[in-house]
């Protein structure tokens, strides 16, 4: 095996010193002895065009094509209404109504402060930031209670009972 590897790398190499060879040659031979490629006509009379083939008729696999008809012009659009100012929102039911109490108020001594509420649906811990409920979030714990922003204008408290 090493043998041939040995004979073809050596044909090859005589290959490609022969080509560079000829190369050399050519790159050398003066301007004047290259012969250039002209194009030449070979006859004086027009010949006519050759026949076209009609293009090949493929069978409608998907129905005729039917050029769809030209639309007229869009109208312009009308003028947009000017929209009907909103009813005021309901107002909200009272915190009271809602059943949620607080049972207790923790503070750790690196003030951080969380209030344990109470509801039918079950305990919480809550901490400043949370959600209560779907539209209620805590946003302050004081000794008063945990005041909650409801979307109105002002935090509401759902004070210590008694």
């Amino acid at each position: 095996m090493r043998l041939i590897a040995w004979a073809l790398t050596g044909i090859l190499l005589c290959i490609a010193a022969w080509a560079g060879l000829r190369l050399w040659q050519v790159v050398q031979m003066p301007p004047q002895q290259i012969t250039p490629l002209t194009l030449t006509e070979t006859a004086s009379e027009p010949q006519p065009p050759a026949p076209q083939t009609p293009p090949r008729a493929w069978p409608n696999v998907f129905g005729r094509y039917v050029a769809p008809e030209p639309q007229p012009p869009a109208p312009s659009t009308p003028p947009t209404p000017t929209p009907e100012p909103e009813p005021p929102r309901p107002p909200l039911p009272p915190l009271d109504s809602l059943g949620y109490q607080i049972t207790g108020i923790v503070s750790a001594g690196d003030g951080a402060i969380w209030a344990m509420v109470s509801h039918p649906t079950g305990s919480l811990v809550l901490r400043a930031g949370d959600v209560l409920g779907d539209d209620m979030r805590v946003t302050r714990i004081d000794a008063q209670g945990v005041w909650l922003d409801r979307g109105g204008e002002a935090e509401e408290l759902l004070g210590l009972e008694d």
